[in-house]
């Protein structure tokens, strides 16, 4: 029922906007020019310019486009409240054949939209309309898209009332978030959130990246605009990742049992489409209660369901497996040490390696999984390791780093972050200087040793063998990695608070000058420990959600050159 639309966005701080200004009131916040293409020729071009007023927003924006008819113009200004819901608009237009004007205003009293309409000076219409959550998205003035986009990202609802003064209408919107496409703009390879609009017939795909709108489609009506200032024509995503990535079709899954040292663990294996034998792919999971999807208490991340799903969907089976004494795997993880979790990893390569459908299997370890992986390396039929969130440094170097990246992302004074470091470097000498297990100590003897921990804490600790703390905090990445010969790919993210993003590329070094030439270190940048697109502050951090589609496409594009050659 819309005629047309253009797109626009801005690089938008949202602080820059909704905190204190750093301009003055006469200065745009922000300012754009948009592009309009019809099968995909451009047709139309608008620009708009975003102020404060003190007490909300005022958007103006004038813009052209040509049909067959000629060529239409037109000016036009709203103003927001400081919460980004219309309050007055006005428009003036001119096509070839006649002149229009339009003034909407918002009556709090009357709880209504009340629009005059004009057409060569005089008025045609005059009427009102009720609804809830309002947005303006008027024919053609696209700079309104602007606004839903931060709506959006705010998370301020996805059911709006959609007024569109020129079309005589009021409908309902609903967006619904369907995923992350990645695509390459001029200064490389970025992220949008993909986001399908709904209202009055038509299907409108909007892209925007942490609030700013980037570009839009109506692919019924093969209409198309994007930010023409940042990109010379429509981008075009080279991967889109779902909100949760479905099952793939014509695939299989077996849950499956296998023994470690005595004791059964389970796990999941997933086959693709087709006969086989397929190259295969064993999951190594990361610190703490994870089990086969990649998930812990308070962390629903499912990275390894994800990525399996994903590597199905061209023909990589998968095994994952859940952590001993974690799910229905049998044990006790809090007397594991790293030598009884590598025994595990071992075990199940061997499982997966016995598979009849499994040709070849190589190693996705992520975070304390990246650890285990290189020491499996020189086991038969390993083709190839991936690294995800893996440092170059032992564990006892990487703690402190961690520990000060999280609370300076939290704002935390210096005073407290040099206390945490003293109380942390008191932690670390304790446990170098330790034997037996946690229960060889009593209770005296631990707050003896650690007097600036509480009961709770220490308690809390128990969770984790001192034998795994032992091993693990001495245990250094780089002199392992020197001894491997298969190819790997270390893949860090630039917004990682967990593991130094830059410990990839120096993995991959470490690897190159040992002799090993092919190994490859990435970086992606405003992607975090769990593999999601993090454009903001690094605290939170995204745990569930989409994973990042730029590093899901590098995993895929790195197995489809090694496992088939």
């Amino acid at each position: 029922m819309i005629r047309g639309f253009c797109v626009s966005v801005f690089v938008l701080i949202w602080a820059h906007i909704f905190a204190a200004a750093v301009a003055s009131p006469a200065e745009p916040l922000l300012r754009g020019v948009l592009a309009l293409a019809h099968r995909g020729r451009v047709t139309g071009a608008e620009r708009f310019a975003l102020t404060e007023t003190g007490n909300g927003y005022r958007l103006s924006s004038e813009g052209r486009f040509t049909t067959r008819e000629g060529e239409t113009t037109w000016k036009a200004q709203a103003l927001f409240s400081p919460e980004l819901v219309p309050l007055e608009y006005e428009l003036e237009k001119r096509t070839p054949r006649t002149s229009m004007a339009i003034r909407a205003i918002w009556s709090a009293t009357r709880q209504e939209f009340s629009v005059e309409l004009y057409r060569g000076g005089v008025r045609v219409a005059d009427l009102s309309f009720r609804g809830r959550d309002w947005i303006l998205l008027d024919e053609d003035v696209v700079s309104h898209y602007v606004v839903l986009a931060l709506r959006l990202w705010l998370g301020k609802g996805t059911e709006f009332t959609a007024l569109i003064p020129q079309a005589r209408l009021a409908v309902p919107l609903k967006a619904e978030p369907t995923g992350l496409a990645a695509f390459t703009a001029p200064w490389g390879n970025e992220v949008a959130r993909r986001w399908l609009l709904s209202l009055g017939g038509e299907e409108v795909l909007l892209y925007e990246h942490a609030g700013e709108f980037l570009w839009a489609e109506v692919p019924k009506a093969s209409l198309a605009a994007w930010r023409a200032d940042l990109f010379r024509a429509l981008p075009s995503p080279f991967r889109i990742q779902a909100e949760r990535t479905p099952f793939p079709d014509g695939a299989r899954e077996e849950r499956v049992r296998f023994f470690s040292d005595g004791i059964e663990l389970a796990g999941t294996l997933l086959f693709p489409a087709g006969g086989g034998p397929f190259p295969a792919v064993l999951f190594i999971p990361g610190t703490g209660r994870m089990d086969r999807d990649g998930s812990a208490p308070g962390k629903p991340a499912a990275l390894f369901r994800e990525l399996a799903y994903s590597l199905a969907e061209t023909g990589i089976a998968s095994l994952r497996y859940d952590k001993r004494g974690v799910g229905e795997s049998k044990g006790d993880l809090s007397r594991a040490s790293v030598s009884d979790l590598l025994s595990d990893a071992r075990a199940a390569l061997e499982f997966l390696g016995s598979r009849p459908e499994v040709q070849s299997v190589f190693l996705i370890g992520h975070s304390e999984g990246a650890l285990l992986a290189p020491l499996l390396a020189h086991e038969a039929g390993v083709a190839g390791l991936i690294l995800l969130g893996a440092p170059a440094r032992p564990l006892r170097d990487v703690l402190p780093w961690q520990l000060e990246q999280a609370l300076r992302a939290a704002g935390a004074p210096e005073e407290r972050i040099s206390r945490e470091l003293t109380k942390l470097a008191e932690f670390l000498a304790f446990v170098a200087g330790s034997s037996g297990d946690w229960g060889d100590y009593t209770p005296e003897a631990l707050r003896e040793a650690l007097p600036h921990y509480s009961p709770e804490e220490i308690e809390g600790m128990k969770g984790t063998s001192l034998r795994w703390w032992r091993e693990e905090l001495v245990h250094d990445p780089a002199v392992a990695i020197r001894g491997i010969s298969v190819p790997f790919l270390v893949l860090n993210g630039g917004a990682d608070i967990r593991v130094p993003p830059g410990d990839a590329p120096a993995l991959a070094e470490v690897a190159r000058a040992a002799g090993n030439p092919d190994a490859t270190g990435i970086v992606v940048p405003k992607m975090n420990h769990w593999l999601r697109f993090q454009p903001g502050r690094p605290l939170p951090e995204l745990i569930s959600g989409p994973l990042d589609p730029r590093a899901v496409q590098s995993i895929l594009d790195w197995l489809s050159k090694h496992a088939r050659g």
